[in-house]
């Protein structure tokens, strides 16, 4: 991902000599924004955003986990283009929990849905902190941030 204006040409021909296949792009002129897709024989081969403002590009984690996955439908290849998510491929956010591989929007999510969630309910529904007990200082910290934006 680059955050920067469009990509030069140069850049986006030269992804295009190592990966090849099916190019789909997208930009908005308005965010001056910019995604291009590379795809063969269905599957994601390289993908490369750019924006002025980080906060439009998608969560990393997410993208890299879409480079395992196989053949993207139309449908896909939308969503992943709009770096959005479907709704049976929730962004998990930045691994919080290694062990477990728990994202700190999963984590949020949980605590979001639990009201009364603490270090050991999540460990019982996510795992998340269950294992080696290093992520237990995050959850504590989400937890916290939870609470303060309730008060």
């Amino acid at each position: 991902m680059v955050a920067s204006a469009a990509p030069g040409a140069g850049l986006r021909q030269q992804i295009q000599r190592e990966y090849g296949g099916q190019c789909l792009e997208y930009s908005d002129a308005l965010t001056r924004s910019a995604r291009y897709l590379w795809f063969a024989n269905g599957v994601l081969r390289a993908a490369l955003f750019s924006a002025e403002d980080y906060r439009q590009l998608p969560g990393r984690d997410w993208l890299s986990a879409q480079f395992g996955e196989c053949e993207f439908g139309a449908r896909q290849r939308a969503r992943l283009l709009a770096g959005m998510p479907g709704p049976n491929n929730p962004d998990p956010g930045p691994t919080v929990c290694a062990c477990f591989d728990v994202g700190r929007q999963t984590v949020l999510d949980f605590i979001r849905c639990a009201p009364a969630a603490d270090i050991n309910s999540i460990g019982r529904s996510l795992k998340a902190g269950a294992n080696c007990g290093s992520c237990r200082p995050e959850l504590a910290g989400l937890l916290s941030e939870a609470a303060a934006r309730c008060d």
